[in-house]
């Protein structure tokens, strides 16, 4: 038999992943296909993302973040990019890690700024209690011209009433 050229391996392994993941159940089986489909072919976007999906079925919401985050540096688009960063930042912050998700949203891939990642940066100053980071992220929230005025209003309120408690009266009236 000739060996297999790299694209046919590839082929083959997303399809034999993608058929032990949805016909026979066998996540596991699945993720090490994956896993070693990604040691071969280093860089491929497609493996990388199904990789990070598989794992995040299993519940290993760190192991997603960093393949999550990986799979955003390989976006062809800014926004590509800002989604799959968002993705990253939500595993991190459902597995505790509040370090890594803000190394994730400050990070040049979590650019743009959609409204996905500024509630992703509120919901990490809130959980990790940080009331001037948490007014900050409130009042870039409180910007963002794609949800509804209501929404706007009441994060920006939010923001002036952490300003207020924290005794910055100057930018709680702003």
């Amino acid at each position: 038999t000739l060996p297999l050229s790299s694209d046919e391996r590839r082929r083959l392994g997303l399809k034999r992943s993608y058929l032990l993941e949805s016909k026979l159940g066998q996540l596991e089986q699945a993720k090490r296909e994956l896993t070693t489909l990604c040691e071969q072919l280093r860089g491929d976007r497609e493996v990388v993302e199904r990789l990070a999906q598989v794992t995040q079925q299993l519940g290993d919401r760190a192991g997603a973040a960093g393949l999550w985050l990986s799979a955003s540096s390989l976006q062809a688009t800014s926004a590509g990019a800002a989604e799959f960063s968002a993705r990253s930042a939500r595993m991190f912050l459902d597995s505790g890690d509040f370090m890594s998700a803000r190394r994730v949203l400050a990070s040049p891939q979590a650019v743009p700024r959609s409204l996905e990642l500024l509630n992703l940066a509120a919901r990490l100053e809130r959980e990790g209690g940080n009331e001037p980071r948490l007014a900050r992220a409130l009042e870039e929230l409180g910007s963002a011209d794609e949800q509804s005025t209501i929404q706007r209003a009441a994060a920006l309120l939010e923001a002036a009433s952490l300003w207020h408690r924290l005794n910055e009266l100057a930018r709680a009236v702003r």
